[in-house]
């Protein structure tokens, strides 16, 4: 069966790749402590090769400019005499573009408008930059504020009656 001779060749076995593994491991220790101490010690040196050149400075070209009563005032006359049009977007179309039959007022009064009227507005998720059509409800009517809510979103109507009122009083 079991060989006493064979258990205690592989236990001197065992011992002996261990002692040997111990001493690889100590040996790559004092490699690198020696490899350390070299390269703190040892100064390194230092080389002779500068790191800027230095230039010659750049030879400032003579400047030459021609007498004041040599040069034409064709260009200052011309800006002068020229009569620049008013900003007029209608004008500008109508020059520009050919279209002539724009009307200078589109609309002599808003809609008039009451709670519970429905329209559809763009808006645009800020998120993922998706712009989406939706249907939303006017809930609450000012001189100068229509307050519309998305249909499906739920509001306190107090609130809301609330911040139309503080828009109107405080902040228009």
């Amino acid at each position: 069966m079991d060989n006493p001779s064979n258990r205690s060749g592989s236990t001197t076995t065992g011992i002996i790749i261990g002692i040997l593994a111990l001493l690889c491991c100590v040996c790559v220790i004092a490699l690198g402590a020696a490899g350390y101490w070299f390269y703190s010690i040892v100064p390194s040196e230092i080389t002779d090769i500068p790191v800027f050149t230095e230039t010659e400075p750049t030879v400032q070209p003579e400047l030459t400019r021609p007498p004041v009563e040599t040069i034409t005032s064709e260009t200052l006359e011309t800006l002068q005499n020229t009569i620049v049009p008013v900003n007029d977007p209608r004008v500008l179309a109508c020059r520009l573009q050919a279209l002539c039959d724009i009307p200078e007022v589109t609309a002599t009064s808003a809609v008039t408008r009451a709670v519970g009227d429905k329209d559809n507005f763009w808006v645009t998720n800020l998120d993922n930059l998706e712009n989406v059509e939706i249907t939303a409800t006017l809930r609450y009517v000012t001189p100068h504020v229509y307050f519309w809510v998305q249909d499906g979103v739920q509001v306190d109507e107090d609130e809301v009656a609330a911040l139309g009122e503080e828009f109107e009083n405080k902040i228009y």
